[in-house]
């Protein structure tokens, strides 16, 4: 019998009976520990390589965490508390010692304890920080008895946006970077972080790491959102890792940037594994008998859960941990820069090559481990959950060896109630890997160093001692350090060090710089440009800096001109404005051109006045800028006509869109001729651009856009009726979808009729984008439920996230609409059920080409998929290795195992307006959410009544509802394929 008919049989037999599953005698065997004394001989190591081990139990415990101070002592955290006590608060931090330098540790102190749930721990100023939900706690002996006898919560909040909170999204990952400052890797449980007793507002984390200035305790967003696991390699570059999603990579830092600028730059978070997000691995160890019994109930229906990788227990990454850029000598050469990932449910450590991809990177597997890991182990105990560079140069593995590593939410009850969740939580090991024939490393007792000393580590070979040196250095901010640096070695990192140690003590000057801007090295010229705006610039300087930025705007390294235009969208100078139009001119990658729109909004936003003509004008649309100021000619005017049929459609995008999402804001709209250096030049554009709307042959779809942006700046009586002339079959959908947003923000009861007047001409995006807004606007509801009553618009028109978000409303007009036209909720199949009814769609062969349709029809709304789609669901490039079975229980019951990430939440404005979306942007002053289309909105505060979570997705249920088992199976086999 084939696999599927297997399926087939287990899913009638499940549904017919629905029984409660058993557990029979020797579904669950126990799998034995190895001791640590015969640990070595489990592991298989790609050639060359040798692991040993550091420490074992009884000297520690459950590590989850370690960091080596400058003493070369290690602290480790001690999770005992993992994962359902912490309110027995087990925790501990633990102090190693290694007292003959034989690599073995033979000393153990309890440094700390009563914590619940430590996640985190970094050396500074003689104690540590320590990650303890909500708090950041600095620990420190002051008496010699490797006991902390300073106990201070230094920041708190942690957390408090998860109910409850979710052990495995806690906060993690502490590192010290080039910035002189303490990361933190949020998780999904977010925080409002504070200084205890401070009455400022809490910096908002529900979708950002952060940081914080270890002298002030000063805290600051970044840009993040991975779950477990954080590093910078030598260069300040971020990567990060989630349990399916193995290497991610930080493209630029959001901070700073204006946040209309930021709406054209692209993600700032993105995956690089060409093997994909969830790639497969190939484990060593046997599956343990509960999951592969957990896997077959799955697969039967008779728990809930996703159906793993088709119905196989493992292969691919689904615990994706520790994640760390490789930055020491002790493995050798090949192996620096490499990033190491460890899969703790697969008892696995993965190695990625980084290979420069444009601005972004790719990360792939080496040659010759294609079909096999760097380290794997065929111990099920192993449960490699951090990985670290340590002071003798060897990449450090931390092992909490658990029988069970799982999380406890996603084990069903009747297996939970049948092991022991604590097993192994009196055992924990410590290892290091380096090469076989490794040269010992001599350690270096950097507390001992003078500042001369530390300023020339700032050149070693070593990572680890590298940072330290420059924490060192941070932490005792000795100011003739400055002059100590001067004699720093010629090696491209130390150069980058030294500009991060100077800003440090507060000695950066603007020549330093420079000097980085000239440097030989792309990458000390890429992070010299993010130190633009730590500075102060003298206007001699200045003109020296714009001619060094001109010469940058031509570097042939992809990420320079990309840096280059991030810094000047944070600092938007009018001399900058050649320096974009040069970088843009040089480059056809996307980042760049992302990039250099949004310097041109940013610079057009601070500088609209100045902006009347050249220089301050992209390419050869100057001519045409300075054609329709005061005083242009009409043959000046004819002249930058033709130009203006000559461009690209890139470069009209260019030169329109920075302009056009100036005029887009309230003030801008509010007095439109005092903001533009010239009204005629307003006014022209404003034709232009009714003309463009109203022509037989659309113009190109960037020009579209802007023109739509520009016509919504008129008054009323000009712009509605313009607006909804655009919405005619030969206007792209984007732009019509622009023009019924906008006609409903200009004129709402008139833009409704207009658009219910076209309702046969709209296709069924477009409709449903109208919906939204007609659902969102109690207003609205007579409009819709007369047109329902009419039959303008059919019932059969609404999508699920439509239904669901009117039978979510409260406005009566709403009920009124869904008690008229609407079906009860969910129908009489529990999801379940009908999970059953499509299993048949599992034995079809399926057409990828059918399934395409499908795809756009019913989910393009929710995932985004092949550079498709939009994101307000998992990325199904990462979750399509998990085989067939979970894709059809993902369509069907999407609601049943749920990422944080994606909980949405209702929104309802003080006007009664509400929204639902994924929350993908906060702080102090203002809310982004993203709604079931792809749209960003983003709300002030001050206008937001209230805000709570649903507890599901945005992908609604209900998406099956008139599909057939073969369209179905065309789904799957597209989402395959």
């Amino acid at each position: 019998m084939s696999r599927c008919s297997l399926l087939l049989a287990a899913a009638s037999l499940a549904l017919s009976h629905a029984a409660e599953p058993a557990v029979k005698p020797g579904d669950l065997a126990r799998i034995a520990p190895t001791p640590p004394e015969k640990a070595i001989s489990t592991f298989k190591l790609r050639p060359g390589v040798k692991i040993e081990l550091v420490a074992a139990e009884p000297l520690v415990v459950d590590p989850i965490a370690i960091s080596f101070d400058e003493n070369n002592q290690l602290f480790v955290v001690e999770m005992r508390d993992y994962s359902e006590r912490a309110h027995e608060r087990l925790g501990r931090i633990r102090l190693l010692k290694d007292t003959n330098n034989d690599g073995r540790m033979d000393e153990s102190f309890i440094f700390a304890e009563d914590l619940a749930w430590p996640t985190g721990v970094i050396a500074y100023g003689g104690g540590v920080f320590v990650i303890a939900t909500p708090d950041i706690l600095f620990l420190k002996d002051t008496d010699g008895d490797h006991r902390a006898d300073v106990r201070r919560v230094v920041l708190t909040g942690l957390g408090v946006h998860g109910q409850p909170l979710n052990v495995q999204q806690l906060a993690n990952s502490l590192a010290w970077s080039l910035d002189n400052r303490i990361h933190v890797a949020t998780g999904g449980n977010g925080g409002l972080i504070k200084r205890p007793n401070d009455s400022a507002e809490p910096l908002n984390v529900r979708v950002h790491d952060f940081s914080f200035d270890p002298h002030t305790f000063e805290t600051r967003l970044e840009t993040g959102g991975g779950q477990y696991g954080a590093s910078f390699d030598d260069w300040g570059r971020k990567f990060l890792c989630n349990n399916s999603s193995h290497i991610r990579q930080v493209i630029y830092e959001q901070r700073d940037i204006p946040p209309s600028a930021q709406m054209s730059l692209g993600a700032p978070v993105v995956a690089i594994a060409n093997d994909g997000p969830a790639a497969p691995v190939f484990r060593a160890s046997q599956e343990e008998p509960w999951r592969v019994l957990r896997t077959q109930w799955r697969v039967a229906g008779l728990v809930p859960g996703p159906i793993e990788g088709g119905g196989r227990a493992s292969g691919y990454f689904t615990s994706a941990t520790g994640l760390a850029v490789y930055r020491g000598q002790a493995l050798g050469a090949a192996f620096e820069g490499d990033v190491f990932v460890a899969d703790c449910g697969s008892n696995l450590i993965h190695r990625k090559k980084l290979r420069p991809a444009g601005v972004e990177f790719a990360a792939e597997r080496a040659d010759d481990e294609k079909t096999s890991e760097f380290l794997a182990s065929t111990d099920t105990w192993f449960r490699p959950v951090q990985l670290a560079n340590g002071p003798d140069g060897a990449l450090y593995v931390v092992d909490m060896y658990r029988e069970i590593i799982e999380h406890p939410w996603s084990i069903p009850k009747v297996i939970k109630d049948n092991v022991d969740l604590n097993s192994g939580n009196t055992m924990g090991r410590i290892y290091r890997v380096t090469a076989v024939n490794t040269p010992e490393i001599k350690l270096v007792n950097l507390s001992k160093s003078s500042t001369r000393e530390l300023a020339a580590h700032l050149g070693d070979p070593n990572g680890w001692t590298r940072d330290t040196a420059a924490r060192v250095l941070y932490e005792r901010q000795d100011r003739s350090a400055a002059e100590a640096l001067k004699e720093v070695p010629l090696e491209p990192v130390a150069r980058i060090h030294r500009l991060g140690v100077l800003a440090g003590l507060k000695a950066l000057r603007p020549n330093d710089i420079l000097v980085g801007l000239r440097d030989q090295d792309a990458r000390v010229r890429e992070h010299a440009l993010r130190m633009l705006a730590g500075v102060t610039w003298s206007a001699a300087e200045q003109v020296e800096l714009a001619a060094a930025l001109e010469r940058l705007a031509q570097d042939p390294v992809a990420r320079v001109p990309h840096e280059l235009l991030l810094a000047v969208t944070r600092k938007p100078l009018l001399e900058f404005w050649p320096v974009v139009t040069r970088a843009l001119a040089q480059s056809d990658d996307s980042w760049i051109r992302n990039a250099g729109i949004a310097a041109i909004h940013s610079i057009l936003q601070q500088h609209t006045p100045e902006l009347s003509g050249p220089p301050y004008t992209p390419w050869l649309f100057q001519e045409y800028l300075r054609a329709l100021g005061a005083n242009g000619s009409k043959e000046q005017v004819e002249t930058a006509k033709t130009v203006m049929i000559k461009l690209t459609a890139t470069e009209r995008d260019l030169a329109l869109s920075g302009l056009a999402a100036l005029l887009s804001h309230k003030q801008t709209r509010d007095n439109i001729a005092s903001q533009l250096a010239s009204a005629r030049l307003y006014q022209k554009l404003l034709q232009d651009s009714v003309e463009m709307l109203a022509a037989e042959e659309p113009a190109d779809l960037a020009v579209l856009r802007n023109a739509v942006a520009i016509v919504a700046t008129a008054k009323a009586e000009r712009a509605v009726p313009s607006l909804a002339g655009a919405l005619r079959s030969r206007i792209p959908a984007p732009v019509q979808e622009a023009a019924i947003q906008e006609l409903l923000a200009k004129d709402r009861n008139r833009g409704a009729e207009l658009i219910l007047q076209r309702w046969p001409q709209l296709t069924p995006t477009l409709r449903s984008v109208a919906l939204d807004r007609f659902i969102a606007v109690p207003d609205l509801h007579p409009k819709l439920e007369k047109a329902l009553a009419e039959g303008a618009i059919h019932v059969s028109e609404f999508t699920a996230s439509n239904r669901e978000a009117l039978r979510k409303q409260q406005a009566p007009s709403a009920a009124s609409i869904v008690s008229k036209y609407l079906k009860p909720a969910d129908g009489a199949l529990s999801r379940q059920q009908v999970v059953q009814k499509f299993t048949p769609a599992l034995a079809l062969k399926g057409d990828p080409e059918k399934g395409k349709g499908t795809f756009h029809q019913r989910r393009a709304a929710c995932h985004k998929y092949k550079g498709e789609g939009q994101e307000v669901g998992p990325d199904l490039q990462s979750v399509k290795s998990n085989g067939s079975e979970y894709l059809l229980v993902h369509f069907i019951d999407p609601n049943r195992e749920l990422s944080s990430r994606f909980i949405a939440y209702d929104l309802e404005l003080r006007s009664g307006e509400a929204h639902t979306g994924i929350i993908v942007d906060e702080n102090s002053d203002s809310l982004s959410i993203r709604d079931a289309s792809g749209r960003t909105h983003k709300f002030a505060r001050e206008f937001v009544h209230n805000l709570n979570a649903t507890g599901k997705s945005l992908m609604p249920e209900g998406l099956e509802e008139g599909l057939s088992s073969e369209d179905v199976a065309d789904l799957l086999a597209y989402l395959r394929n």
